[in-house]
C-alpha cells in the first residue's frame, strides 16, 4: 500500500513535472560531513544566528519532518552517515507563494538538494536555513526504523 501510494504521487509528478521529479542535475557546494566539520565547530556561529553573507548546498536523505505550524518545518538530513537539520521557513523562502505546495511534495526517504544559510538553533543544534529546495529522486519504499535489525553480530549468531 505504500509502495502504490508513493508510486501514484510520482507518477503525478511526472505527468505535471511540477516539480520534475528527475532533474537533470544539482549543484553540491560540500557533503554533509564537510558540513558539519566547516560549521559545526563551538564559536564558528553563535546560538540563535545564521551566516547571511554564505550560502551552501547540500544533498541527502530525509529521514524525519517535523512541522511547527503552518511555515515551519524542520527536516533531518542524512547523507555519508551524518545529519544535519533544515529548517524551512515561510520569510527565507525563495518564492513565499509557493512555500505550502512545494514542500507538501517531500517525503521521508526522499533525496532532496537544498541552498540555504548556514545557522545555529538556539539551543545550539546546526541546522542550515532553506531558501531553496529541489526534490533529486523520489522515495518509494518505506525507510526502516532507526531500531530496525541487531547491530552486534555475536548476538544475531547466538538468537
Amino acid at each position: 500500500q505504500y509502495y502504490e501510494l508513493h508510486s501514484r504521487h510520482v507518477q503525478e509528478l511526472r505527468q505535471t513535472l511540477q516539480p520534475n521529479s528527475y532533474p537533470h542535475k544539482f549543484h553540491v557546494s560540500s557533503s554533509i560531513p564537510l558540513y558539519i566539520e566547516k560549521y559545526g565547530m563551538p564559536g564558528k556561529i553563535e546560538n540563535g544566528k545564521q551566516l547571511a553573507d554564505t550560502t551552501e548546498c547540500l544533498a541527502g536523505r530525509i529521514h524525519n519532518i517535523r512541522a511547527s505550524g503552518s511555515n515551519l518545518l524542520f527536516y533531518d538530513l542524512h547523507g555519508e552517515g551524518k545529519k544535519v537539520q533544515i529548517m524551512a521557513q515561510l520569510q527565507d523562502a525563495k518564492d513565499p507563494e509557493s512555500f505550502q505546495s512545494t514542500h507538501s511534495h517531500f517525503r521521508c526517504g526522499d533525496i532532496v538538494g537544498v541552498k540555504g544559510t548556514p545557522s545555529r538553533m538556539k539551543k545550539g543544534e546546526l541546522s542550515i536555513s532553506l531558501s531553496e529546495m529541489t526534490l533529486l529522486a523520489p522515495n518509494l519504499h518505506q525507510l526502516p526504523s532507526a531500531h530496525f535489525g541487531l547491530k552486534e553480530q555475536e548476538t544475531w549468531y547466538h538468537k
